[in-house]
């Protein structure tokens, strides 16, 4: 009897020590949409906090990619996450050469909490990702790239810089963008306000130019599908969704 139930403690231990921690997790971000250039790639930094007083493996799979989109997260596993904490994975995404431009590819990493490699009952998050080859980015960090043409705001839009094209070249004074040529919401000849402009908007390490239009401005109108931005004698475009 008393074997019976030091096995039976024993069970309990170890399904306790595999015990999920399933909504006491929060994963972060939990979508990245990015543009990337040719050649380029994606650096971003994932944070999953384990909210409860638990001590868990925690891991991610990369559970579903379309061909030519290249996913891969280090390190690969967490073991012994003492909750509650913090821990943080480095992403790298790219895109193959093959990839046309102004394709759109997918892939859904999952992130685990549990006894590696188990992944019964512990999922604890997903990440959906959306990689567009291209050197424009309307509405960076979205997608589909939704306008409401009766909005009263502003449509923000990125010129994407690479290891050949350095956007601080380009001049501002050029910039219009939509069928209507709609000039920059913003004076980005102030030195205060283009410095402010100047962001990494897809975690490539380069310099993008960040510029507003005001939509009623743009000529954006339902039916549309992509939208142009013009500057010095280039033309580069990104998809966009005309929702009303």
């Amino acid at each position: 009897m008393k074997k019976l139930i030091a096995v039976g403690i024993a069970l309990v231990l170890m399904l306790a020590l595999a015990a999920p921690v399933l909504a006491q997790s929060t994963v972060e971000p939990s979508e990245v949409n990015v543009v990337l250039p040719p050649g380029s790639e994606a650096t971003v930094d994932k944070s999953v906090t384990i909210t409860e007083d638990v001590t868990t493996d925690v891991w991610a799979v990369v559970t579903e990619c379309d061909a030519g989109l290249n996913v891969a997260l280090s390190p690969d596993v967490y073991y012994t996450v003492v909750g509650p904490t913090t821990v943080n994975f480095t992403e790298i995404i790219s895109l193959d050469g093959a990839v046309a431009e102004g394709e759109t590819l997918f892939a859904t990493v999952t992130f685990y909490a549990n006894s590696y490699p188990l992944t019964e009952d512990a999922e604890i998050g997903k990440q959906t990702i959306s990689v567009t080859k291209g050197y424009l980015d309307i509405k960076p960090g979205s997608y589909p790239n939704s306008i409401n043409t009766k909005s009263n705001g502003v449509i923000p839009v990125a010129l994407l810089g690479t290891d050949t094209f350095d956007v601080t070249t380009v001049d501002v004074t050029t910039l219009r963008f939509g069928p209507s040529d709609a000039l920059p919401a913003h004076d980005l000849t102030d030195p205060e306000v283009y410095a402010e402009h100047l962001q990494d908007v897809n975690y490539d390490g380069y310099t993008d130019l960040v510029s507003h239009y005001r939509t009623k401005q743009t000529g954006i109108a339902a039916g549309q599908t992509s939208a142009e931005l013009d500057y010095d004698s280039s033309t580069v475009d990104d998809s966009i969704n005309v929702v009303k």
